[in-house]
């Protein structure tokens, strides 16, 4: 099934990314591996959700309201350390520096409007100063997160949006203040940095990775299985809103679902029965298998890669049987793993016969 196209499927994108982020361990995570390097410095805990719009006065006196996505307040022992804003991008845009510009501004009036309010409540008036001496703002940090499958070629900064007279541009650019943004492409960020995130935003980054690779895309799948799930239908509205695949989403939610009611965790092989990986079953066993000889965690990754390679090489047709036999349909199994509907619907009659003539198949 294609992606649906324009406003709305740019809007359900949005609307994934945003419930996602919202999340303070999410927020927390991109902010530590993205501005700290991996350090701890941002606690879930810490973080307080602010409304997206933010209201202030000009000069003049005159109200202005701007919009953003998602803002966090970071505090530390009750007093505020700074002003955080992510802002989800998809689509390539040739005036993000002066968007972001905005949110920062908007960040930095928010809080003189707050200590104007403070000082009329105090009885305290400063004139053109606006604000006390000893009134200092808190930082106001903008993140830029892009998940296109396209490279971010739109400008960084608002020097590449500006058309400088080529004999004189040494000039102009000596006294032309510059802004750069802080732009996370994070479908290329390096297997590296990757490794730092420690929330469900990994999920959506290793998929963003993988592109239309259907082998990375399977190694991806065999690399979360022992990796829980937070906010499992946070991830899966954002990887189906992403794909288009809104029946992949319904099938997803019926699964987090089944896997509550057992008391369980939530993790990517809760989701392998939806897929080609099924085959891994038995890679999986001869994992735990040399897990008890030379380690759980080796011997389960050993297995899972030889359970891949027997699944695909040898098991195809009994893993497909075996999702028949769980009711799903030829559309299904093409909606998660992109083979032809015409090659699943012969391999369906096949499984129909076996069971009807000749019962050969055992589930």
């Amino acid at each position: 099934m294609e992606p649906e196209q324009g406003k709305e499927y740019i809007l359900k994108k949005d609307l994934s990314t945003k419930g996602l982020l919202e999340y303070p361990d999410v927020f927390a995570d991109i902010g530590n591996v993205c501005l700290f390097g991996g350090k701890k410095y941002i606690r879930p805990e810490n973080l307080e959700l602010c409304p997206q719009q933010t209201v202030y006065k000009e000069a003049d006196g005159a109200l202005h309201e701007h919009r953003g996505d998602i803002r966090m307040r970071l505090k530390e022992n009750g007093l505020e350390l700074a002003i955080l804003h992510v802002e989800n991008q998809s689509e390539l845009s040739n005036i993000m520096p002066l968007r972001d510009m905005g949110y920062v501004y908007s960040g930095y009036q928010e809080q003189i409007r707050r200590l104007k309010d403070i000082n009329r409540k105090t009885g305290l008036f400063y004139g053109m100063k606006e604000i006390g001496e000893d009134q200092k703002l808190h930082p106001v940090v903008s993140l830029i997160l892009y998940y296109g499958t396209d490279e971010w070629m739109g400008p960084s900064c608002l020097m590449d949006m500006l058309d400088l007279p080529s004999e004189e541009r040494d000039h102009w650019l000596s006294i032309v203040q510059d802004y750069k943004i802080h732009l996370i492409d994070l479908g290329r960020q390096s297997d590296e940095l990757v490794s730092q995130y420690e929330s469900d935003l990994w999920y959506i980054i290793k998929c963003l990775k993988c592109g239309k690779d259907k082998e990375k895309y399977k190694s991806f799948l065999t690399e979360g299985i022992g990796r829980r799930m937070d906010h499992p239908e946070a991830v899966i509205d954002m990887i189906t809103a992403f794909a288009g695949k809104t029946k992949a989403k319904l099938l997803a939610e019926q699964i987090i679902n089944q896997q509550r009611d057992k008391g369980g965790d939530c993790t990517m092989y809760s989701f392998l029965d939806y897929f080609e990986e099924v085959g891994l079953e038995k890679g999986i066993e001869r994992g735990i298998e040399q897990g008890i000889q030379q380690g759980i965690e080796r011997g389960i990754e050993q297995g899972i890669e030889r359970g891949m390679k027997e699944g695909m090489e040898k098991g195809q047709e009994k893993i497909y049987y075996r999702m028949f036999s769980n009711n799903r349909t030829p559309e299904d199994i093409s909606e998660f793993t992109g083979d032809p509907v015409d090659y699943l619907n012969e391999l369906h009659e096949k499984y129909l016969a076996a069971v009807r003539e000749e019962n050969k198949y055992e589930t």
